[in-house]
């Protein structure tokens, strides 16, 4: 790029950038880059050497998607990025539309600084009502608004489910959600560097955990004072037991976070069977009777319905999903018809939502300098063993009439505290 750096004070490599993020047009990019002194066939030729190279395409210099898609993803955070790769890989045609920005921003990138991407705007930033359980306060609740959802903007701590939670949904009458029946999925989704027993080997998530020699002093530090309090070290917390201390599973490669946008979307971004959007965020839901025939999305901010064969995949986040089927008919139908919505389907939509707690606890000044952390600031962490009253409650069961045994649930963490270094 030493050439473009050269060229104008560096105009034509701001102009690339901007192409390949999808914020210019062919067309624009060509203008200007013959503006800046550069021949039509070479513009055009650098236009078309570098048109695969944009992970997404920005609906404000997009055309407009044209015929019918077998599928249609809304959101590219973490569940949805893996549904339209999967969905890719068989064949269909997949439209991923994405409410917000392109991941072009460092601060979503750069593992160690996932803590100013709260600062950026790919993050929207949502405020629950006073909550009762809280000395009636409200907190803020960060989400993302960026290709890759907000697996751009978490901690990057990859911890699947206890065996028990999947085998008490089985156990509840839930066939196929088993651990033995979800085990091999989570084992093709991911790539995991240590290596071990249940951990998958080729898959496109990269999670690892902190390196010997990288490894901050003052987690070892963390680790090793809760050996000192009798706790025993577990090898991963997705492992069976989940009490005791243990480096934490990350999504993180050579300082670099695995969002979901890297690990699915990247892959499949120069496939012709799938069209990935960005500022594309869907109003609607079409439907002709209870049958989905496609959506709305504000294309440019201008309405654009585009229509579906198969199914729309609804994969917004906790808080966009409920309210997009709300406002297009799916939800409590008084609810909805005190908004003047037109009930599609009466069922009980954003009802019982949970958000797990994060306390930023005590705080510790050290008595001499420590280095910045190599990944995420968040290396260890320590699980406390579930109470005996706890426990009795987690297993209780209104299937109780099924003879198989109550899965286990003694080494389920209540609790978890995490050595954070600032």
């Amino acid at each position: 790029m030493s050439y473009f750096k050269s060229t104008r004070d560096g105009q034509l490599e701001r102009a690339v950038v901007d192409y390949n993020r999808g914020t210019l047009s062919r067309r624009d990019f060509m203008k200007k880059a013959v503006a800046l002194g550069v021949t039509a066939g070479l513009a055009g030729a650098l236009a078309t050497s570098w048109s695969g190279n944009a992970i997404a395409q920005s609906t404000r210099t997009a055309a407009k998607p044209e015929g019918t898609y077998d599928y249609i993803v809304i959101g590219s955070g973490s569940a949805g990025a893996a549904c339209a790769h999967q969905l890719a890989k068989g064949g269909a045609s997949v439209l991923v539309l994405e409410a917000g920005r392109a991941d072009d921003l460092e601060e979503v990138h750069d593992s160690r600084l996932w803590a100013a991407a709260l600062g950026t705007d790919a993050t929207k930033w949502f405020e629950t009502t006073h909550q009762k359980y809280a000395d009636n306060r409200t907190h803020l609740w960060p989400r993302g608004n960026v290709l890759g959802g907000t697996s751009c903007l978490n901690a990057m701590i990859f911890a699947r489910g206890h065996s028990s939670d999947y085998d008490s949904w089985a156990y509840e009458g839930n066939t196929g959600w088993s651990f033995k029946d979800v085990l091999p999925h989570f084992m093709a989704l991911e790539t995991y560097e240590p290596g071990g027993e249940n951990r998958g080997e080729s898959g496109p998530l990269f999670v690892s955990q902190p390196a010997d020699g990288r490894k901050h002093p003052g987690a070892q530090a963390f680790m090793n004072a809760c050996a000192d309090l009798g706790y025993v070290e577990t090898k991963s917390i997705n492992s069976d037991r989940m009490s005791g201390q243990a480096w934490v599973d990350f999504n993180i490669k050579d300082q670099r976070r695995q969002s979901s946008a890297v690990s699915f979307l990247y892959p499949i971004r120069e496939q012709k069977n799938v069209t990935i959007l960005v500022e594309a965020p869907v109003i609607k839901i079409n439907f002709t009777g209870t049958k989905c025939t496609g959506v709305t999305y504000l294309h440019d901010e201008t309405p654009v319905t585009v229509n579906v064969s198969r199914e729309v995949v609804v994969s917004a986040g906790a808080i966009d999903t409920p309210k997009l089927l709300m406002l297009s008919g799916i939800g409590i139908a008084a609810d909805l018809k005190s908004l003047g919505i037109e009930t599609v389907a009466d069922l009980q939509v954003g009802v019982g939502l949970q958000d797990h707690i994060l306390g930023a606890g005590p705080n510790w000044e050290t008595k001499g300098p420590l280095p910045v952390s190599n990944y995420n600031h968040s290396e260890a962490t320590c699980g406390s063993a579930p109470t005996a009253v706890w426990r009795h409650q987690i297993r209780q069961s209104s299937m109780s009439r099924f003879p198989s045994p109550r899965p286990d649930t003694s080494s389920i963490t209540r609790m978890a505290i995490a050595f954070c270094p600032a």
